[in-house]
């Protein structure tokens, strides 16, 4: 699983084994970080054989990271993403949100709203070999997910860091 986490707020990328990625990332974010999520999943793709991207569904960077694995699927027709949410849908919903793409893992429907984006997450974790981020400082979310995914023995790539695979 490959996480791409910040560290301002919460976010996460996630690979699951042979290829699946969940995407969170603060609002507000300019294209450069498109670019480098756009590079760091081609990488993934052509380098190490991910084939299946999951993205969560909170924020501007999960809409930013969701197009840049639409306009890959097209590049590389091979791949597969789907949003994975964490909670069911209300009908309130369906009217801002095409859940034609997305999964909803088995369990979550008995977590408390409070803890759901968390159970989520560490589910995606729990299924992971890579976890990439974007981390600038050593509170936080992201950096928390970071740390326990280090603990687990993934391989943690920080882009704030310059990684190399």
């Amino acid at each position: 699983m490959l996480v791409l986490c910040y560290n301002c707020d919460i976010s996460h990328i996630w690979r699951i084994r042979y290829g699946c990625v969940h995407i969170l990332w603060p609002p507000g974010l300019s294209g450069v970080y498109q670019t480098d999520t756009t590079a760091v999943v081609v990488e993934l793709i052509e380098q190490h054989g991910v084939d299946r991207f999951f993205v969560g569904r909170q924020g501007a960077f999960d809409a930013m990271a969701h197009s840049v694995l639409q306009e890959l699927a097209e590049v590389h027709p091979h791949i597969s993403y789907a949003v994975v949410l964490e909670r069911l849908p209300e009908p309130r919903d369906k009217a801002v949100w095409d859940f034609s793409d997305t999964i909803f893992p088995e369990g979550l429907e008995a977590v408390p709203s409070r803890f759901a984006i968390s159970r989520r997450n560490e589910w995606m974790l729990k299924q992971s070999d890579f976890v990439v981020t974007y981390i600038t400082h050593n509170w936080g979310g992201a950096a928390q997910y970071a740390e326990k995914a280090q603990r687990q023995d993934k391989r943690v790539l920080n882009l704030a860091e310059n990684f190399k695979f």
